[in-house]
Formats: structure tokens, sequence, C-alpha cells
């Protein structure tokens, strides 16, 4: 099973180091200095933030998150003026690694599939680039042979295995 996608489509490498790409900040909510951030991870996953990383900003410890089911408001230590966070809008919003919850044995945050080998039949074919949120379904992006293809992750011919991704040979699949 999959657990806590972390805002994939379209916005470039969604793991840098000892951060996971969360989402984005979007627009400021009231004078004090809270603004949205805009994720599509599971809410459970950030009630419990201690800090956020903000793209050209920096590391800025939560004094408060209020999860939604796409946006959750959030204020930040030190930004009382709402000016400030409408600066931020359109920025990406960075969790550390370290402060995400521990996961149960057999599940996973999808960030964690990037850089897997992918198997057809037994023969090793690529490794998993991204993965895309369709808003419909999650898209593994596949390099291999010098060329990408999209495979739906929760597709049954799709298992995840301790050495990678095995794919069954569908004709046409990575075509």
């Amino acid at each position: 099973g999959g657990a806590g996608v972390l805002d994939w489509a379209g916005h470039g490498r969604s793991r840098v180091n000892d951060k996971v790409r969360l989402g984005y900040l979007a627009k400021p909510q009231g004078l004090q200095g809270g603004v949205w951030l805009f994720s599509q991870a599971e809410p459970e996953l950030l009630i419990n933030l201690k800090r956020l990383w903000i793209e050209g900003v920096g590391e800025l410890a939560v004094d408060s998150l209020t999860p939604g089911t796409r946006q959750h408001l959030v204020f930040l230590q030190g930004v009382r003026e709402r000016s400030v966070v409408e600066a931020w809008g359109g920025k990406a919003a960075w969790a550390f690694r370290q402060d995400l919850p521990s996961l149960e044995a057999g599940t996973y945050y999808y960030f964690e599939l990037i850089g897997l080998p992918v198997w057809v039949a037994g023969q090793k074919i690529g490794a998993v680039q991204d993965l895309e949120d369709t808003g419909t379904q999650d898209l593994l992006v596949i390099s291999h042979s010098g060329r990408q293809s999209l495979v739906p992750l929760q597709a049954p011919y799709v298992h995840l295995e301790a050495d990678g991704i095995h794919l069954e040979p569908i004709p046409g699949l990575l075509e």
C-alpha cells in the first residue's frame, strides 16, 4: 500500500537531500502572517511538523498548522505580517525527511520510490524517475532505453518488491 502523496505533478525534483517537497505556499490568510499551504499530503502526515523549508527563504519553525483537505493553514515562527507571506506566494514548501512520521511495515512514502530499479520479466529495464499525480491516479515516470513511460502505480500489473518495481510484461505498456 501507499502513503502520503507529497505533491509531485509538474514541480521538478520532489526530493533534495534530506528534504521532501510538500507543495507550495498559496495566498495569505488574515493579517497576522497566516498562509495557506497547498499540498496533496495526507493531513495526518503534516499535523506534527515542527519546521518547513521555504524556497528562497530557508528553514522556519512552524507555530501552528491546521490541516484541511488540500490547503492547510500555517503560521510560521516570527512571521506576523501579511505582506511577508504575500511575497511568498507560489514558493515551494519542503518538509525534513526525519520530521515525517514513521510508517508501518509494508507501507511507504511515494517519494521513496524515486530511483528504484524497474524490472520486466526478470530484466532490469530502467528506474523510477518521478511520480505524477493526475488527480485520478498516481503515475510512475519510468526512464528506460533513452525515453520515459508513464505507468499507473496502483495497476494490478505493478508490484513493489524488495529489489524495486516489477512490471508484468504487458505488450505496449512501455511504448
